[in-house]
């Protein structure tokens, strides 16, 4: 039984993942902080309805600078070697790594005697998230595992399609 490796889906695919995954990872982020706030803090669900196209539109741009430039080179090079190794949990700790990565550097830039190393790693650990889930979004419809048998560009000069 042969292994299935993935393969990126057509182009307009990949631009939907560009665009769905930010939107989908800040509004699952908007909504399980909606559930804490509502059931440790003060706020109301008015105050975050208010809040929530703030953060998908902000959300989603920052996320679209970030695949522009840490997920796009990764892609020109898997579409080009088409690892097997590649599967969701890698995509996952990838969003989670580079959410977590990202946040971290442009705190660690910033004052810290304002807020303290605590909320920085708050933060982080809120980005690590929203990556995670951002990049398992992005799998789900720009990546696909085919058949080395059914995909015929992975075949071989001395393999056969039969």
């Amino acid at each position: 039984m042969s292994r299935s490796v993935p393969e990126l889906r057509p182009v307009r695919f990949v631009l939907l993942a560009y665009a769905v995954a930010p939107a989908t990872a800040t509004g699952i982020l908007w909504l399980v902080l909606s559930i804490l706030e509502g059931i440790f803090g003060q706020y109301t669900v008015r105050e975050g309805l208010y809040v929530l196209p703030i953060l998908i539109i902000g959300g989603g741009f920052v996320g679209l600078i970030v695949e522009f430039f840490f997920v796009t080179p990764f892609l020109l090079i898997f579409r080009r070697y088409r690892w097997s190794w590649i599967n969701i949990w890698w995509f996952a700790g990838y969003g989670l790594v580079l959410g977590e990565a990202i946040h971290f550097l442009l705190d660690s830039l910033g004052p810290h005697h304002w807020f303290g190393w605590g909320a920085v790693l708050q933060g982080v650990s809120v980005s690590g998230f929203t990556g995670t889930i951002a990049a398992i979004v992005f799998y789900f419809i720009a990546v696909r595992r085919v058949r080395p048998s059914e995909s015929p560009v992975l075949l071989s000069p001395h393999e056969s399609a039969a």
